[in-house]
């Protein structure tokens, strides 16, 4: 009776329950419940997790990654634990995460084991690159001191090799592999190269004891086999107390063994009367496939009959992709009096749209800057870009080379709008051309009834997080000058700066915060950075005084807040300077302007001038190019994170299309798009939690208010020409008319 009551708490009935789970159900990750002052709520998270309980999930995970297990201290991870196997009863496993150096990992891990939990979760360290010798070693350190089973993660800096892979296989108390990575391909094969254990019991397994000693002239037992036979398979898929829709049981059959593709289950195909079938409306299994052996020939005399008679084929709709109109509108936005080291933004910006219609009459929208260069070559590249197809993206730039650029436009000229260094004629080009390819490629979209991430490969997120982008700034523009009116009030100290970050908290619920420099001596920026420090404890930090420093002020700036920035973006000019800054500080540096052109990236690299590139496709010539310039990155080890300038709703759907495929995007990207009160779209996009979501409609998912448009063109052409360029350092001398822009480094 005793040997009948006897329970398996080894890695293997944990392995069997989630296996069961899995094939069931989805997992649960639940989020932890805090309160306002940042204290852990427990009667909050309580009756959240029970709420997530009672839906029955194959398996729950707290205090993981979605769990904000990265902030929460001991106690609190205790209670958090505690309270969902208080939760959980039996019902389901528990699965608590772990993380940080293997020594932090197994405090953690006691105090799962103590709390009840029945696996842990081993979340993957951030930020730092490790060897694969030490990503196993953590594990294999972690799988020795604690009698929990245990699932390696891989995400972000971490990416096992098959090797690697094979070695943490064999420790005995892993039993599986959470993948953060999605890529398909490389999943596919760890997964055929990593060995296999047994998958074909239906029942628990049972308690481990010592076998009993092989007598010398018996065979050996034959190991049993990774794949389940088709009756155990039929038992898995078809349980009686527990039948799941067909989806689900295809679903369960590739989690069951991913190493083996199972079979597809034979389409049904629904017969009408009238249409090779019988004379009566029927559903009966589709034809049978096939046999390789046997080519599909027509016979000689016999008139030729489709493999699937009895089926109607399905004729795919004609679809003409062929450019038969572009529109171009020029446009003047409100923007409010932000500070820079140049200067101060007018009080309207411009922006142009772009627009391209299909013989089918689709239109897609894109946008970029609107200064009178750039329509100088947006107009004739409108023109050669009639009778194009709108998926001939690569023949962009094939148009581009054949626009002129006039000389003055780049000679001794710096962009004052992107803040990009010198200007050059391949820059202008390249801003052009990122305007029609998102015009394009919205266009194709629409056509083809897919979203762009879907046409530049597939998202790897659903949301994509955004930074606070901060701005000394005054109240209003100077009196007399005409402008739209904000709401945001004056920043010019450190008080206002922290005041404008809380109003980005409570309206968009940003976390991490950029402020923009050089506007203020550094001490003064220092003490700003340091009060958000405060204010915002725990939270991303960045400074940008877009090179207006000395290499010696950058120096004196990192010493002094190298414990709080996330990084630091272009605290000196050119790619010497950084490289000298780099050098002798440990405060990652970040740019968009030292590397803005793929021509530049090969110095900076070599010479280990940045640590982050800030991309923004109206830079670099598109989305496709600034998935291009994420590969670079990635193979440098150079992280890569997303610059704004001033900006509508439709550059923020690109740049949230591309940021979503993106697998090294590990930085919240920048935008504008909080400060801009108007847009061209009948919808704005929206910031929950600091995220935008990532749209599956049909093209970059955003419609055109042409009512709007007309308005923000009514007033470009009412302009006298003083706004249709910009230039800060001309409107800070509307408020100080001595004011000249200055010299660099300006501290």
């Amino acid at each position: 009776m005793a040997e009948e009551m006897t329970v398996s708490v080894g890695p293997g009935a944990v392995a069997h329950r989630l296996r069961e789970g899995m094939a069931g159900g989805v997992l649960s990750f639940p989020l932890t419940s805090f309160r306002d002052d940042g204290t852990l709520d427990p009667d909050g998270f309580r009756a959240y997790v029970a709420d997530r309980i009672a839906t029955s999930p194959g398996a729950v995970f707290p205090a993981c990654g979605t769990g904000e297990f990265f902030s929460l201290d001991e106690d609190e991870y205790r209670q958090v634990v505690t309270i969902t196997v208080e939760e959980a009863a039996g019902r389901v496993p528990v699965v608590a995460g772990t993380g940080y150096g293997w020594a932090q990992a197994l405090r953690f891990a006691r105090i799962a084991e103590e709390a009840g939990a029945d696996a842990l979760l081993v979340l993957p360290h951030y930020l730092v690159a490790a060897p694969q010798d030490g990503l196993v070693a953590q594990l294999e350190q972690i799988a020795a001191r604690t009698p929990l089973p245990l699932i390696a993660y891989q995400r972000g800096q971490v990416a096992f090799t098959a090797e690697s892979l094979k070695r943490i296989a064999a420790l005995p108390n892993v039993i599986g592999l959470k993948d953060g990575h999605s890529d398909l391909d490389r999943l596919q094969r760890l997964t055929l190269a990593a060995p296999r254990t047994s998958c074909s019991s239906t029942a628990p397994p049972p308690p481990r004891s010592r076998p009993a000693p092989t007598p010398p002239s018996a065979s050996p037992p034959t190991p049993p086999p990774c794949t389940p036979s088709p009756r155990d398979r039929r038992r898995l898929l078809h349980r009686p107390a527990r039948r799941r829709p067909r989806h689900r049981r295809q679903t369960a059959a590739r989690l069951l063994c991913p190493a083996r593709r199972t079979a597809r289950p034979r389409p049904r195909v629904r017969r009408v009367a009238g249409e090779g079938g019988g004379p009566a409306a029927r559903s009966r299994l589709g034809p049978r496939p096939r046999p390789a052996h046997r080519p599909l020939t027509r016979r000689p005399g016999r008139p030729h009959r489709s493999p699937h008679r009895g089926t109607r084929p399905r004729r795919s709709r004609s679809v003409n992709l062929a450019i038969t109109d572009v529109r171009l509108t020029p446009i003047l936005v409100a923007d409010p009096p932000l500070l820079n080291t140049q200067g101060v933004h007018q009080p309207y910006t411009p922006r142009l749209i772009v627009e391209v219609v299909t013989a089918d009459g689709v239109t897609g929208v894109g946008e970029t800057y609107g200064d009178t260069k750039y329509l100088e070559l947006a107009r004739p590249f409108a023109e050669r870009l009639k009778g194009r197809q709108v998926s001939d993206l690569n023949g962009l730039f094939t148009i581009a080379d054949q626009v002129a650029v006039d000389a003055s436009r780049v000679e001794n000229a710096v962009d004052v709008g992107g803040l990009r260094g010198v200007q050059t004629a391949d820059k202008l080009r390249l801003s052009v051309v990122s305007g029609f390819e998102v015009a394009c490629l919205d266009a194709l979209g629409k056509s083809l009834g897919l979203p762009v991430h879907a046409l530049l490969g597939g998202k790897v997120r659903d949301a994509v997080e955004y930074s606070a982008y901060l701005f000394y700034k005054w109240a209003d523009h100077p009196e007399g000058v005409a402008c739209e009116k904000d709401d945001w009030g004056a920043a010019v100290d450190p008080a206002g700066v922290v005041e404008q970050a809380r109003r980005f908290t409570e309206r968009y619920g940003f976390t991490s915060f950029k402020l923009k420099g050089g506007v203020f001596p550094p001490d003064e920026e220092i003490a700003a950075v340091k009060a958000l420090a405060e204010a915002f404890p725990g939270h991303p930090l960045r400074l940008d005084p877009n090179g207006a420093w000395s290499v010696e002020t950058s120096l004196k700036v990192a010493r002094e807040l190298g414990d709080v920035l996330e990084y630091l973006e272009d605290p000196t000019l050119g790619t010497a300077g950084m490289a000298e800054v780099a050098e002798r500080t440990g405060v990652p540096l970040a740019t968009n302007m030292c590397v803005t052109t793929f021509a530049e990236i090969k110095e900076a690299f070599t010479q280990d001038s940045v640590q982050v590139v800030l991309s923004d496709h109206h830079y670099w010539g598109g989305l496709r190019n600034t998935q291009q310039l994420a590969a670079v990155c990635r193979t440098f080890g150079v992280g890569v994170s997303m610059h704004s300038n001033t900006h509508l709703g439709i550059s923020l759907a690109a740049m949230t299309h591309v940021a979503a495929t993106v697998p090294n995007l590990h930085h919240a990207c920048d935008s504008h798009y909080p400060w801009q009160s108007e847009d061209v779209l009948t919808e704005r996009l929206t910031f929950e939690g600091g995220t935008v979501a990532v749209s599956d409609a049909p093209g970059l998912g955003v419609e055109l208010d042409r009512e709007r448009l007309a308005v923000l063109h009514r007033r470009w052409l009412d302009d006298d020409g003083a706004l249709r360029d910009r230039d800060d350092a001309a409107a800070m001398r509307v408020a100080d008319p001595e004011w000249v822009t200055p010299s660099m480094p300006r501290w």
